[in-house]
């Protein structure tokens, strides 16, 4: 098991997302909605921990929650509710939370900006290898960059099935643009992969836009000024659903839906 800490430190992120839907209400999911609502669109930091997925965990899971926010946002001087927290890993025993507060000072000490195979280690369960992937695009000249990494080799069917995936992009998008793109690439990649046909409860995707590159900021995900942008992160995310039923260990069946 692991923990990864990713932090912006002097500017917010827009930030959009995409989580599963399945039958079962995971407790990370469940406070993030609840917290988050309509006015919570950015973030400072994302913590991610593998080896639990706080699934099925009532009020302790619901501690942990709760108290790797608040401990996060000590260490980096942000507030609880910019903190964005996802699991993977174990389904319906409470999270260890003496090790996720022992474990984050050391998480937020080791930040780095070139920590990007680290970070994506750090959520494997049962991959095989990590998986992260780069692209860049132009918006009206400005050349941006798209960094990620994504974790799930098992239990994957349409709806993302068991991963996590984090994508970071410098460019400046307002939200509802990133959040129409986001959608649209997840649809025709993540949600379109299998593996074993199994569905999980712990799947999130989360796009943050630091909007650091300077380029006038994108109101529209589907006019020309986005397309460039728009088929970077299309490429990123196709090339990374393909790999990952690759990383599945024993090697079952694999194919696109």
């Amino acid at each position: 098991s692991g923990m990864t800490v990713n932090e912006a430190k002097s500017h917010l992120l827009e930030r959009s997302e995409d989580l599963v839907r399945h039958e079962l209400a995971r407790t990370v999911r469940q406070l993030e909605e609840e917290a988050r609502g309509e006015a919570k669109r950015r973030a400072r930091a994302l913590v991610a921990n593998s080896g639990n997925s706080n699934v099925f965990t009532g009020r302790a899971g619901r501690e942990v929650v709760e108290r790797t926010a608040t401990e996060t946002a000590r260490l980096l001087g942000c507030k609880p509710e910019e903190v964005f927290i996802s699991s993977t890993g174990v389904i319906g025993e409470p999270p260890p939370l003496d090790r996720v507060m022992e474990a984050l000072p050391r998480a937020a000490k080791a930040l780095s900006e070139e920590a990007w195979d680290i970070a994506a280690r750090a959520i494997m369960t049962t991959d095989t290898f990590p998986k992260v992937a780069t692209a860049t695009a132009e918006i009206d000249g400005v050349r941006v960059r798209i960094n990620g990494f994504c974790k799930g080799s098992g239990m994957i069917a349409p709806d993302m099935a068991t991963m996590l995936g984090y994508l970071f992009t410098d460019a400046a998008i307002h939200l509802a643009a990133l959040q129409q793109m986001l959608a649209e690439a997840n649809r025709t990649s993540f949600n379109c992969v299998t593996v074993d046909g199994d569905t999980s409860t712990s799947d999130t995707v989360l796009l943050f836009a630091t909007g650091k590159a300077g380029n006038a900021p994108l109101d529209r995900g589907d006019d020309r000024r986005s397309a460039s942008f728009r088929g970077a992160l299309l490429i990123w995310w196709r090339a990374s659903a393909a790999i990952r039923p690759r990383a599945y260990p024993s090697g079952l069946r694999q194919y696109f839906a």
